[in-house]
């Protein structure tokens, strides 16, 4: 018995042909990924597409007074990593003590936190427009266990990070 002789090559060119005439599925299933950091009580979340990595949290070389919110220096891959704390960037006091860090931006910076919660696959309507109210670094607001949960656009935080900004605590 061959593939040909019972018009089986036929029928799997066939299938095969189809697979690839068919349209693409619709973009409203298309999820996003998004990895949710825990911040003490609070929970923040990331887009995937927007940090170069994710890394436990190496040993730091503490800087003089400077920048609010900046740990020091981390050696990465040769490259000198300024690392800031989330959760002062966030206003959100000193929480427990950071054990990871993502990496982000061209210029290489990188942000401590305590705890990885969840990755998530989201669909786009389960993102919601962050309020008048919400901090200048806030893409949107998304439900996390029953709890709204800010997604941080990371281009921006590190730029309004500064003394006097609003902060995540003080909008909610």
């Amino acid at each position: 018995m061959t593939l040909e002789r019972d018009g089986m090559l036929d029928t799997l060119r066939r299938e095969f042909d189809q697979v690839f005439a068919a349209p693409p599925p619709p973009e409203a299933s298309i999820r996003e990924s998004l990895i949710v950091l825990g911040l003490g009580e609070a929970s923040v979340a990331l887009r995937l597409s927007e940090i170069k990595g994710l890394h436990a949290l190496p040993p730091l070389m503490p800087l003089p007074a400077s920048s609010p919110g900046l740990l020091g220096l981390a050696g990465f891959r040769g490259k000198i990593v300024p690392t800031y704390d989330l959760s002062a960037l966030l206003g959100l006091g000193e929480g427990d003590r950071p054990r990871w860090m993502v990496l982000y931006g061209e210029t290489l910076r990188g942000l401590a936190f305590a705890d990885v919660r969840e990755h998530l696959h989201v669909l786009p309507d389960e993102l919601h427009e962050p309020g008048p109210q919400a901090p200048p670094w806030s893409a949107g607001i998304l439900s996390f266990r029953g709890h709204p949960c800010q997604l941080l656009h990371l281009p921006h935080l590190i730029s309004v990070a500064r003394p006097g900004r609003e902060t995540l605590r003080k909008d909610g």
